[in-house]
């Protein structure tokens, strides 16, 4: 089950896993995104299921949970990937970025594991893999909210493992540095976020795109998150941070 699977991060985790043997449930909001997406897998061999819905919709996201369970069944890996940002300077009081972010990062993520935790606790298997940030462990400058959306993954997965350690299930969070998407490239191309950029120390954004093939690529991502899902059953990743190399030029 892949959240956000439709451009970006979660294409690529999705062109990776796409040859695998993995079924895969694709999720996001666009149907014919979705659509093209799930013809890309099949063309290679691979087989899924397309679901258009919004995670961070509760109820929506309880109606996708239960065709997956109807169709499908409980989903073996769940890899939450979808994810918003912005950068800004927050006296700039941009209250509607703010509640997109909490509505994606943090309530988004909550609505994909509750719908999908208790079948598999009571399935006692299941893999839930976040995509989160570096953010998660290094803050920056201008991107205080989402940088907290981060850190509230990192503690709320710490204290779900403590609920979840007498079962077989497990919680990977992914730490990625700057990843080349379509997403970021526009948010660099922004007037407003480049210049919230650069008063913030973050850099200047002509050359975070200059030097683009130093970032993490998506499927350098989708490579991580199928060695994690390889794991053993006698252990697993707990948070695995992968920072790019342009990170160290700025």
């Amino acid at each position: 089950m892949i959240t956000g699977a439709s451009k970006g991060v979660g294409r690529g985790i999705v062109r990776q896993l796409a040859d695998k043997g993995v079924f895969l449930v694709l999720l996001a909001r666009g149907r014919d995104a979705l659509d093209e997406l799930l013809e890309e897998v099949k063309s290679v061999g691979g087989k899924g299921m397309a679901i258009p819905c919004s995670i961070s919709d509760r109820e929506g996201m309880k109606a996708m949970a239960q065709k997956v369970f109807d169709e499908v069944g409980v989903p073996d890996f769940l890899v939450n990937n979808a994810g918003a940002w912005s950068f800004q300077d927050f006296c700039e009081n941009d209250y509607e970025s703010w509640d997109w972010m909490i509505d994606v990062n943090i309530r988004g993520h909550l609505n994909a594991i509750s719908v999908f935790l208790p079948a598999m606790k009571k399935e006692n298997k299941g893999h839930i893999i976040n995509i989160t940030s570096d953010s998660e462990r290094i803050p920056f400058p201008g991107v205080a909210v989402y940088t907290g959306t981060k850190f509230f993954m990192d503690g709320c997965m710490q204290a779900l493992r403590m609920e979840l350690k007498n079962t077989k299930l497990k919680i990977t969070n992914i730490l990625p540095g700057f990843v080349w998407t379509d997403g970021l490239e526009k948010t660099l191309r922004d007037p407003v976020q480049a210049k919230a950029m650069k008063e913030m120390g973050l850099g200047d954004p002509e050359l975070f795109i200059e030097k683009k093939d130093l970032m993490i690529q998506p499927e350098d991502l989708g490579t991580t998150v199928y060695d994690v899902m390889k794991a053993g059953d006698n252990y697993y990743v707990y948070d695995m941070m992968v920072r790019d190399k342009l990170q160290e030029m700025v």
